[in-house]
């Protein structure tokens, strides 16, 4: 390695100490830290009997739904907000997006902290922070957010 941190870094391989000085090292550079998440949502209702005083329960009927939006957000160590929602899922494509808008909007080296969800580890997403300089990615270890 160049001494760079790699956008493959879990923390977990050799040499993973270097790279932790590394990112540490951007830090204390002025580098902002930006803890990245992504969710998905069910618009599906759930149908339900209220209670009734009468003897009849009545029904509450819910229109079906099937759409599933998703939102990528980040949330800087100087506590500015992004957010990007689409209908459907995340994918690799949508996470370089993002990315590019954090560039945008974020002055200086970035060092993104993601979990090791796999849309963050593909190979597209690993050439996109390969080729911007400013750009980091840090994964959280294994496991980390269980409780």
């Amino acid at each position: 390695m160049d001494g760079r941190l790699s956008a493959t870094n879990s923390g977990s391989r050799p040499g993973g100490n270097r790279w932790r000085r590394s990112w540490g090292k951007k830090v204390a550079e002025g580098a902002t830290l930006v803890y990245l998440d992504a969710v998905g949502f069910s618009l599906k209702g759930v149908r339900r009997r209220p209670w009734s005083t009468r003897v009849v329960t009545p029904l509450v009927s819910l229109p079906a739904n099937w759409e599933t939006p998703s939102t990528t957000g980040a949330i800087t160590s100087d506590g500015r907000f992004f957010q990007h929602t689409k209908s459907g899922e995340i994918r690799s494509g949508n996470v370089t997006r993002f990315f590019q808008h954090l560039l945008r909007h974020v002055q200086g080296g970035i060092v993104v902290v993601p979990d090791n969800a796999g849309i963050h580890r593909y190979k597209a997403t690993r050439a996109f922070v390969g080729l911007h300089e400013r750009l980091s990615l840090v994964f959280l270890p294994h496991r980390t957010l269980r409780c």
